[in-house]
């Protein structure tokens, strides 16, 4: 089998969770499978430490151009915007990777269709990748209503999905035969990184964006109450940085309920990992998360992970066995599983220690990467067969 050039394209230019996983999916799949990745990333003035420097550290070669989502908040600016992608900003990509050799062009995102129209241009296999919902969880929708995603997504017949309940959200515009599931993979750290639950002081640890979405609010509410019951050995821990608005809000909450003791804002770290290593139990409380890679990221670092019953969690976490189960919303069913967790160390450490084993079974990023390097090899085997099809009647 010849070695494959991919073009990935990807809409986050920082280093969220997105990137990460498409910066190890990269390398893995050149180390491993002898592919050669290739970069687009969307120019943005406000990132620093961006995903091109990381791409650059590592011998990728990268493109950076300005472009638009296709899904964006419903605003007339936005529709201008992404007007500007069809008129200026695609031809001018286009152009850049005019000498190029593509085989396949893999969108990193479901919210951009910038890899769609280089795959139509360059004649190339395209793989689309759904990490999102778009609408339930960033508020995104298609850009001219959602008859156009239908048109969009029509021109493309393989994308990947990170979990079945976003399988089963595009199912309703997709045929469900031209979605493959394949879970994030997360690199395993170093067993070093493991917590060693030796803290007197409980730890909690929420790790992504301080945004309403997330849904700190909630943890502090199941705090306060685990307060009110008469536990005061606990500590929760914010690792992220995000909406000043909503922070502003958390930390009234805080003031206004005494718990300034027991709380504690990290801001934004570049050593989650040493940080995560101090903590017991992690928590993923968002109101609708797609897939969960920090939820993962805690399994992988020994904490038990306490998650809502939203989104892709019940699929990563099985209660009372790899961690525990709460009601979206229900802030007392969310107290006691974490006062359970205070309560039974042993418990604690063991349900840990059995979502470590799941993590590292279902969703390590050597799995990711096998099971995406196999589609692109169906996917390149169907476009031979095609060829040699178009050459018979000929």
């Amino acid at each position: 089998m010849k070695k494959l050039r991919v073009l990935f394209v990807t809409p986050d230019p920082g280093m969220g969770g997105s990137s990460q996983s498409l910066l190890q999916l990269m390398l893995e799949l050149r180390e491993k499978y002898n592919v050669t990745p290739i970069v687009l990333i969307p120019k943005h003035k406000g990132v620093t430490r961006n995903l091109a420097h990381y791409c650059c550290d590592k011998g990728i070669s990268c493109y950076t151009s300005k472009f638009y989502y296709f899904k964006t908040s419903k605003s007339i600016k936005e529709v201008i915007k992404y007007c500007l992608n069809l008129l200026f900003y695609y031809p001018l990509i286009i152009y850049k990777l005019r000498h190029e050799k593509i085989d396949i062009v893999h969108s990193n995102s479901s919210v951009i269709d910038v890899g769609l129209g280089i795959s139509l241009v360059k004649h190339t296999k395209h793989v689309w990748h759904l990490r999102e919902f778009g609408d339930l969880d960033f508020s995104l929708y298609p850009v001219f209503g959602y008859w156009y995603e239908r048109f969009i997504y029509k021109h493309c017949n393989c994308f990947i999905a990170i979990s079945k309940c976003i399988k089963q959200y595009y199912s309703a515009i997709i045929p469900e035969q031209n979605i493959k599931l394949v879970y994030n993979g997360v690199l395993c750290k170093s067993s070093n990184l493991d917590s060693r639950h030796n803290n007197k002081e409980l730890q909690f640890v929420m790790v992504g964006s301080i945004k309403s979405t997330k849904n700190q609010i909630e943890a502090l509410k199941a705090i306060n109450i685990i307060r009110l019951w008469g536990y005061n050995n606990m500590k929760l821990n914010f690792v992220g940085s995000g909406d000043k608005k909503y922070k502003l809000e958390l930390q009234r909450y805080i003031r206004n309920h005494n718990l300034s003791e027991n709380v504690k804002f990290w801001g934004e770290c570049d050593n989650v990992a040493q940080i995560l290593s101090q903590m017991d139990v992690g928590l993923m409380l968002s109101k609708c998360e797609a897939f969960g890679r920090v939820t993962v990221e805690y399994m992988l670092q020994n904490l038990l992970v306490i998650a809502a019953d939203s989104g892709a969690n019940e699929e990563i976490v099985t209660d009372g066995h790899t961690g525990y189960i709460y009601h979206l919303g229900d802030c007392y069913g969310l107290a006691t599983k974490m006062r359970k967790c205070i309560d039974n160390k042993e418990d604690l450490i063991q349900i840990a220690a059995a979502g470590k084993k799941h993590a590292i079974q279902y969703f390590s990023s050597t799995e990711n990467t096998r099971l995406i390097y196999a589609i692109y090899q169906e996917e390149i085997s169907h476009k031979l067969s095609n060829n040699r099809i178009g050459s018979e009647y000929y």
